[in-house]
């Protein structure tokens, strides 16, 4: 009978040796297979192993390697219906598409310097055309006699 545990404490594929050759040596195991990417193990015995005897194999509870019973992630996706009529409930977001009137350049500089009124598409690399930052200019006043006061 073939048998699938969980097993942790498995770092390196010396580890997944021990593992292999220390579960090989308890009594009624006649094969051994070793996942360590998975953290899985699985055991073909003769007759059936208690886990507990499997763990003594590893060394005990004291062990840096623990097995345990199989872990299920699998989590089933529910869909709701709408009512009773089988209908599914979903719902439609909408994407508000934002073109804000500036220049526009290729970050490849495909063309060179060339500017863009529009966002989009690059017409040769076809990358997206980058904003270019825009620069504000704002007029500052202060007094020759009080320098601290900005307007």
């Amino acid at each position: 009978m073939k048998h699938t545990y969980h097993i942790e404490g498995m770092t390196c594929s010396g580890c997944e040796a021990k593992v292999k050759k220390d579960l090989s040596n308890a009594e009624n195991v006649t094969e051994v297979e070793v996942f360590k990417e998975d953290k899985k193990v699985s055991i073909i015995m003769s007759k059936h192993v208690e886990i507990e005897v499997l763990q003594n194999a590893l060394g005990g509870k004291e062990s840096k390697y623990q097995i345990s019973l199989p872990i299920n992630n699998s989590k089933e996706v529910v869909q709701k219906s709408c009512c009773s009529t089988g209908e599914k409930e979903h719902k439609h977001h909408e994407i508000k598409h934002t073109h804000q009137a500036g220049k526009y350049y290729c970050p490849m500089h495909c063309e060179g310097d060339k500017i863009y009124d529009k966002a989009g598409d690059c017409p040769v690399c076809g990358m997206d055309l980058v904003k270019e930052p825009e620069v504000i200019q704002s007029t500052k006043y202060t007094c020759p006699m009080h320098p601290e006061i900005i307007q």
